[in-house]
């Protein structure tokens, strides 16, 4: 009676291992890399849609638009709504009081607010997320948006 394995044995567990091993190690990637990323896609993405919400019901009730820099200023009535941007961060200010934060790491928004006859009529928003993978930043779920304040007439 022999112990142990032949070496025929060996090579055929080894080749066996190396055909199991290949699609492992891609799913370990998946898991371990890609996974974690796209949940912070997701998170940057679910928190500028948050806050494209707050701005389309705001300039929609909006009696007057101005731009001021960085700055997006409505008034309605006698409230003033001011929403700052900054590179990875949108804060939303009422009268100098209530204030949200949006923090939207690997997020970007353009802005513009469209005019007739030197006065706010809408704004028109770009957004994207933009994750650097190996150094590269890649634009990825872009959409744009356009909210007219007040009533249409």
């Amino acid at each position: 009676m022999k112990k142990g394995y032949s070496l025929t044995e060996m090579l055929v567990v080894l080749a066996i291992l190396a055909v199991i091993a290949l699609p492992l190690s891609r799913l370990s990637k998946t898991v371990i890399y890609d996974i974690p990323r796209s949940l912070k896609l997701y998170e940057s993405n679910t928190s500028i849609l948050n806050f494209v919400q707050f701005v389309r019901r705001d300039i929609n009730s909006a009696d007057k638009l101005l731009k001021d820099g960085n700055q997006l200023l409505l008034e309605r009535g006698d409230k003033k709504i001011k929403y700052v941007f900054e590179e990875d961060e949108i804060t939303r200010n009422i009268s100098g009081k209530d204030e949200i934060k949006w923090e939207i790491p690997q997020g970007k928004i353009e802005w513009k607010v469209w005019e007739e006859k030197g006065k706010g009529i809408a704004v028109e928003i770009r957004k994207w997320v933009e994750p650097k993978k190996h150094g590269r930043a890649d634009k990825r779920i872009e959409n744009s948006y356009v909210f007219f304040a007040g009533e249409i007439e």
